[in-house]
């Protein structure tokens, strides 16, 4: 077959090295974090507006809340600002949840 673009045995072969640099990579990324976090210690996760990062409202008020509870923002004028790139995620989780409630699967809180 001459319209083969790439012989069988070279397509193995190819594959076969993607795997392996696949695995590779994954050793080296699960390495640095065990070097990583035994260097770092407990890393502590800080919540805070998406737009500045702060962690209270200028009134120190809680943070508003995203309805898709992944956003978090310190007035509602940082979250009109940040809508347009947080839209997409804030659709997609919101329709997430709607289907794991309507399949009546526990979901963590």
């Amino acid at each position: 077959q001459r319209n083969v673009l790439i012989e069988a045995d070279v397509w193995l072969t190819l594959q076969m090295r993607q795997q392996m640099i696949l695995t590779f990579l994954a050793n080296i990324a699960r390495t640095f974090e065990q070097v990583f976090f035994e260097r770092q210690g407990p890393v502590e996760a800080k919540m805070g507006c998406r737009t500045c990062g702060a962690s209270t409202q200028p009134t120190e008020k809680a943070l508003l809340k995203c309805p898709c509870d992944a956003a978090l923002y310190c007035s509602k004028e940082h979250q009109t600002a940040d809508w347009p790139h947080h839209k997409a995620a804030c659709k997609l989780i919101r329709q997430r949840r709607a289907e794991l409630d309507s399949a009546d699967v526990p979901t963590r809180s």
